[in-house]
């Protein structure tokens, strides 16, 4: 699928949000789709479907990027990337995400083997996508519907730890092949 140009931008009216609930905790080198495919095959849709689709966007907090890519160090050591300091233990930091596109790459070809079709990601720092796969985010409409998304997300989570993880159901015309155009 294509990304829309401007004058025919997808209707994100009709378009739903789920937190995912119950992801369990990430430690250092986990591979973040296995981790968080449970979780996602129990989330229950207002029509009565459980799980994710192959043409579904998940968004995930950098924060559980971070710990899976084992971005610690001790606290006070130097400035953190993160604002809160919820789910982060005591003496310890995170670093913010490298390679967030390599990683939302990563994780989207988790999803695809667990999941099937080919889903979009986007990894979310406090309202901006720091990693994005399935999705144009080289031009100015495909930075539009990313930051719509986010918004959705950010709405449907309460911006919450406990809800690091979001499906997105219902953006048409959107997702591309390609990991990164």
């Amino acid at each position: 699928m294509n990304m829309p140009h401007e004058n025919n931008a997808p209707e994100l009216a009709s378009v739903i949000c789920q937190a995912v609930p119950n992801i369990p905790m990430v430690a250092s080198g986990d591979d973040l789709a296995a981790v968080v495919a449970a979780p996602i095959a129990r989330v229950r849709w207002e029509n009565g479907t459980c799980g994710m689709r192959g043409t579904d966007i998940v968004v995930i907090s950098s924060k559980l990027v971070a710990k899976a890519q084992g971005r610690w160090f001790r606290f006070g050591e130097r400035p953190s990337g993160f604002v809160s300091r919820s789910g982060i233990p005591a003496g310890l930091d995170l670093d913010p995400v490298i390679e967030g596109d390599a990683e939302a790459a990563k994780i989207r070809r988790g999803l695809t083997a667990r999941f099937g079709g080919r889903p979009g990601v986007i990894i979310s720092s406090d309202g901006v996508g720091i990693g994005v796969a399935g999705m144009d985010h080289t031009t100015s409409d495909g930075l539009t519907i990313i930051a719509q998304l986010l918004a959705l997300h950010r709405r449907e989570t309460g911006g919450k730890e406990m809800f690091p993880l979001s499906l997105i159901r219902g953006v048409v015309d959107v997702l591309t092949w390609e990991d990164c155009p």
